[in-house]
């Protein structure tokens, strides 16, 4: 049976999160990247501050406030809300798929109905939670049709003989968190609705991503000499 925690945890778990910076949590997921170590550390912040750039001027592009039933129609994504099945060491909210005519939208009641259980711990309501979710996968429509944008245009080389130019995934959701953070409004990036979304699923996972952010905030560096 998948471990479960206290409405208490899940508290101090979003007040940790929501002290940490969206370039760091940016950061973060793109250490999760499998192309991270192709990325020469130095142009690492720069690649999460263009990626967060992304996400916001996309943001400016949609009318306030957002309505994301109004929004999925006008760009012709059709929104299928259904639950899910549990995965273990997984948990989506949401997928988007393009198509010819538009692009379909994949909502988990399931994850969606745990998450409202806890709107007080999030301090959002419902609806909000929903919305959020929902922005985060339009951007993804938007940047499958927007040319030259740059969660599809930022890249690294591989091969053998590095002529192989792959794009760097985490670039695409870190842009998708800040585009849904500011249509929706909500007071922090929306990776913090995943991670809880982790914790009501299966608690250990939550503490497993927790545990990342702590690592990456841990100071870095020699040592103090012992006293």
């Amino acid at each position: 049976m998948p471990a479960t925690c206290s409405r208490r945890e899940l508290h101090e778990v979003v007040a940790l999160l929501r002290e940490v910076t969206e370039r760091d949590l940016g950061l973060l997921a793109l250490r999760r990247d499998p192309r991270h170590d192709r990325i020469p550390p130095a142009r690492r912040d720069d690649l999460v501050d263009a990626a967060l750039r992304c996400g916001a001027e996309a943001a400016d592009t949609v009318a306030a406030p957002f309505h994301a039933d109004d929004v999925l129609r006008r760009h012709g994504i059709t929104l299928v809300e259904e639950p899910t099945a549990d995965v273990p060491g997984l948990v989506v909210l949401a997928t988007y798929t393009a198509t010819r005519r538009g692009g379909v939208v994949r909502l988990s009641t399931t994850v969606l109905d745990r998450l409202g259980d806890v709107e007080d711990v999030l301090g959002l309501p419902r609806l909000a939670i929903r919305d959020a979710v929902v922005a985060h996968e339009v951007f993804h429509h938007v940047e499958t049709h927007t040319p030259g944008i740059v969660t599809q245009r930022a890249h690294v080389t591989t091969g053998p003989r590095l002529r192989r130019r792959r794009p760097v995934r985490a670039l695409s959701e870190i842009a998708a968190h800040a585009f849904a953070r500011r249509v929706v409004g909500v007071p922090y990036s929306p990776r913090v609705l995943e991670v809880v979304a982790a914790y009501v699923t299966d608690a250990d996972l939550g503490r497993a991503l927790v545990a990342e952010v702590a690592d990456l905030r841990r100071p870095v560096g020699p040592r103090p000499p012992a006293p």
